[in-house]
């Protein structure tokens, strides 16, 4: 893919994914040739100060630059070379947010997601035109380096739970009989690309996931073994500049031996899993992250792998190569152990009490008791709860006291922009003048004696 293009006089550079080649031409685009980088990843600007001078930048913090026109690149500055864990999911929504958050953001793994199915153009509203974006800023939030989405795969509104025959038929009509081969070589791009150790798909079973997702699983069975055969798909070596690659483990969500605890403490987040990733999964859903989430090992080069418990473990990505540097201080601060505490006691109150109106009261008095970074996200997440309620009204309550008391935390951004759609929107007035809000209540049934 091009992603960017910059000209001085008759000369002009092109950078695209991968980032191993850079198109130049020194006659106005009358011939072109390739410049090789030495770096996979995908670069996604260029600039030259003259025909000789100039940088290019992409993911995972990577700065080339060059003083022959392009000739040789040099790495400027760059966090990591390489992914090691790649998220591979049919659908947006279906991307593991709290795995991204348990791989990246507390374990230090370089994590990037890619999504297969994209927005039908003809047919999906133009608000969709923004997923991509969407999803990127939703994996970086959670702790991930990037998210990637392909286009070759459009499905249409009417066929989202087709089952895997229908969508292949249906991208038939775009890649003819080749759509199946189309579908692996992306994969085995993306793998030769980000070069990752290890894979985490979508489940096997359709029954625990979307019915594309056993298709994407199965494909990525296969596009793991072609990725490491040099004679698979020879063009992206010979022309791209790629290399073959062989990942040491791939699993797929479902019952297995990892079993991922999202309400556990996790002390270099401050806070769970589940609560983490909140704010990155509502990017893409209105739905919650799970309690726990399980994962079994489809494949793997490693003995023993089996048996692990943790998806990275066997992983040996050294700092600068596939990982990033962690705090050393690992000890745990009582304080916050206990401040996660209060504030899961404080989300369960508010999702199991059916009388919002005497939560409302309680909810200040608790966040009294936590610091501000604590308190802040305990806030949101109320708020959220209401939001998914339809109690629109304690929402805002919820919203005004985190704006008002936190209002230096990344968060109050969020809630400011809740209470001004809230406030701004004509519908929420007109439902307040007819009085249509939301209302809990517990109902009880019992057998009328005749």
């Amino acid at each position: 893919y091009f992603h960017a293009i910059y000209g001085v006089g008759k000369h002009a550079w092109v950078v695209c994914r991968p980032g191993s080649l850079v198109l130049t031409t020194a006659d106005a685009g009358a011939t072109w040739g390739v410049q090789s980088t030495g770096h996979t990843t995908p670069l996604h600007g260029i600039f030259f100060l003259d025909e000789q001078h100039g940088w290019t930048v992409g993911d995972l913090g990577t700065i080339l630059g060059t003083h022959d026109g392009g000739k040789t690149w040099k790495a400027l500055r760059q966090g990591a070379k390489r992914c090691a864990a790649l998220f591979i999911n049919a659908r947006a929504e279906d991307v593991p947010l709290d795995t991204i958050a348990s791989v990246g953001a507390d374990s230090g793994y370089c994590a990037a997601a890619l999504r297969i199915i994209a927005a039908d153009p003809a047919t999906a509203p133009l608000t969709r035109a923004n997923d991509p974006l969407r999803l990127a800023a939703a994996t970086r939030k959670a702790g991930g380096v990037t998210a990637e989405s392909l286009w070759h795969f459009p499905l249409p509104t009417h066929l989202q739970s087709a089952n895997k025959e229908t969508l292949l038929a249906h991208w038939i009509q775009t890649h003819g009989n080749r759509a199946d081969r189309e579908l692996i070589r992306q994969l085995v791009l993306a793998l030769r690309t980000w070069r990752p150790d290890v894979v985490i798909t979508d489940a096997a079973d359709g029954k625990l996931s979307h019915p594309a997702g056993s298709l994407v699983c199965e494909a990525t069975q296969e596009a793991l073994k072609q990725a490491a055969d040099p004679q698979q798909f020879p063009e992206q070596i010979e022309a791209l500049g790629l290399k073959e690659w062989q990942v040491k483990k791939l699993y797929a969500l479902g019952d297995g031996a990892i079993q991922q605890d999202n309400h556990a403490p996790r002390l270099r987040l401050e806070g769970t899993l589940r609560e983490f990733s909140a704010a990155a999964a509502r990017l893409l859903s209105s739905v919650d992250m799970p309690a726990q989430r399980g994962y079994r090992l489809v494949t793997s080069t490693l003995a023993g792998a089996d048996g692990q418990a943790h998806l990275m473990l066997g992983i040996s990505s050294s700092v600068g190569e596939a990982r990033r540097q962690l705090d050393p201080d690992d000890k745990t601060d009582p304080q916050v152990v206990d401040a996660i505490r209060q504030r899961r006691h404080l989300l369960a109150l508010v999702e199991n009490l059916d009388q919002q109106e005497k939560t409302l009261s309680q909810i200040a008095p608790m966040l009294r008791q936590l610091s501000d970074d604590q308190a802040a996200p305990a806030a949101y997440a109320v708020a959220y709860h209401y939001i998914r309620r339809g109690q629109w009204d304690f929402a805002r309550e919820v919203y005004l006291m985190l704006v008002d008391r936190y209002p230096s935390h990344p968060l109050a951004a969020d809630a400011y922009r809740w209470l001004l759609r809230h406030n701004s929107s004509s519908e929420v007035r007109r439902r307040y003048e007819l009085n249509q809000l939301a209302t809990v209540k517990n109902l009880d049934f019992h057998d009328v004696a005749d």
